[in-house]
């Protein structure tokens, strides 16, 4: 045996899951080669310091897969709606601010089309607040709540 197929198996040597033919040619190999006895000799430490786990956790753990496997899993489907729901919120205050934020020089220079009430009349592809005054422009502004 080389030292590259031995090195693989002396893991399982030192558990001792070896048998056979395999246990034998390891254990060969092991006693006449001083690298691989030498790493049997660490594995062998590490073996023995190895912590053992709390008393009862395998119980447990396999407890709680029992349950897990009767409880009944929910639906991951709420994500697509919560997502949309969340851009149509980021989307509605984005275009609020942007709203908040246009000055009456800006509604003066572009087209509108809009019914004012009681009046009856469409102003459509003309610049509506062109004939106002600033005065004029700043109580408009004023009564629209900005």
């Amino acid at each position: 045996m080389v030292c590259e197929d031995t090195k693989a198996l002396l893991p399982r040597l030192v558990r001792g899951e070896l048998v056979g033919e395999e246990h034998g040619r390891v254990e060969t190999h092991v006693s006449t080669c001083g690298d691989c006895g030498d790493e049997v000799a660490l594995l062998e430490q590490l073996w023995a310091t190895r912590p053992s786990p709390p008393e009862g956790l395998a119980a447990e753990i396999k407890e709680a897969l029992a349950r897990d496997r009767t409880r009944p899993h929910r639906s991951l489907g709420w994500r697509l709606p919560a997502a949309a729901a969340a851009v149509l919120a980021l989307g509605t205050a984005v275009l609020w601010q942007q709203s908040t934020q246009t000055r009456p020089s800006q509604l003066a220079q572009e087209s509108f089309l809009m019914v004012w009430p009681g009046d009856g009349a469409f102003v459509a592809g003309e610049p509506m607040f062109a004939d106002l005054s600033e005065e004029e422009l700043a109580i408009l502004l004023e009564e629209l709540g900005g």
